[in-house]
């Protein structure tokens, strides 16, 4: 017994007694919480896919939905910045321009209404392996939650479906993904 008392008046005796009483604090207070927790946002609920825009600007899908106003959405652009149409558009006429040009020439084509992180993902992409040639419809666009856009342009031989986000005041291409049909 006198071994256990002289073994508290050290130095590793008071550490494991602190040690033991902040963990008594812990679990009681553990014990003791209400279940009660603050929100800090709102709550995330997913994006139904049904929830596409039609010609009228009227959408589809569950009318109990609240979605918010486009203009509440839209990013903050450049005066003069082109719209999600015209640089999806601007970008498949240049990614389709794949004959009789360079790999550099090819991209140097795509750039300015591109990402660098695009770029640098088709920094080693051969031009002659692009499957179409021409532009064959018009482009549909899809709101993917306001800074961020789809359009699908249909081309000879499939589906070109584009990425656009909104970075440094204008709309600029992302990624791309081809479906033949």
């Amino acid at each position: 017994m006198r071994t256990a008392l002289r073994l508290l008046g050290t130095r590793y005796g008071i550490a494991a007694a602190l040690v033991v009483i902040v963990l008594a604090v812990v679990s009681i207070g553990r014990l003791a919480d209400t279940g009660s927790r603050v929100e800090t946002g709102p709550p995330v609920a997913p994006v139904s896919p049904s929830m596409v825009p039609t010609a009228d600007n009227v959408e589809s899908g569950n009318d109990a939905l609240v979605e918010p106003s486009d203009a509440a959405a839209s990013p903050s652009l450049s005066a003069g910045a082109a719209n999600v149409p015209v640089v999806a558009k601007r970008f498949v006429a240049a990614w389709l321009h794949h004959s009789g040009v360079t790999g550099t020439q090819w991209r140097d084509g795509m750039a300015p209404d591109a990402t660098p992180n695009l770029m640098a993902k088709l920094k080693d992409t051969d031009p002659n392996n692009v499957p179409a040639d021409t532009i064959a419809g018009d482009v549909t666009m899809i709101d993917e939650g306001g800074l961020v856009w789809a359009a699908a342009i249909p081309v000879n031989g499939g589906m070109v479906t584009l990425t656009l986000i909104s970075m440094r005041g204008r709309w600029l291409v992302d990624g791309i993904d081809w479906q033949q049909t």
